[in-house]
């Protein structure tokens, strides 16, 4: 089962599955809001027109600001929106990566009886490289801590295969 939010390693930031979704409705949000407030200005202008009321200038000011406020907000959320992209990009390149790592590890280990002296000696020494991070590998886990495994442990032997990372992501605030 996969999150609703795709955990990066250190020094990355985390995207939310609907965000690019939700970047399309709030330009689309705005776009409208922005049409509405144009279009109502462009009316008053026709009205001060058909009224003979001096001081268009200042309206049409006004029509071309909105209009070029628009143009801001849509350059912005393009922006947005490629750069959600990328880093999903990217996060799915390191969870592959972290997959491909973890499978060479479980054939270098291979089976028999030293196997498990060797996955042993290999969670020991990510433990003392702080890989994974303990508290939230556990936390975001949670399958690991209710049977009792230890982070290093667990992401050494199948988390990495799973394509877990072993880090939190940083605050994406």
């Amino acid at each position: 089962m996969e999150d609703t939010k795709t955990n990066l390693p250190a020094g990355e930031a985390t995207i939310p599955a609907g965000d690019a979704v939700s970047l399309r409705a709030e330009t689309a949000l705005l776009h409208r809001r922005l049409l509405a407030m144009a279009r109502g200005a462009e009316g008053r202008l026709r009205d001060q027109r058909a009224a003979n009321v001096l001081g268009t200038h200042h309206l049409r000011d006004e029509i071309a600001a909105l209009r070029a406020a628009l143009r801001r907000a849509e350059a912005a959320s393009e922006r947005r929106r490629l750069e959600a992209e990328t880093l999903r990009a990217r996060s799915e390149a390191q969870r592959a990566a972290l997959q491909a790592m973890g499978q060479l590890l479980a054939e270098a280990v291979g089976t028999g009886e030293e196997a498990e002296a060797r996955w042993l000696a290999l969670a020991a020494r990510a433990a003392e490289m702080g890989l994974p991070h303990e508290e939230t590998y556990l936390e975001v886990n949670g399958d690991v801590a209710r049977d009792g495994q230890t982070a290093a442990g667990h992401y050494i032997r199948f988390g990495a295969r799973a394509g877990r990372f072993p880090h939190p992501a940083p605050d994406a605030g």
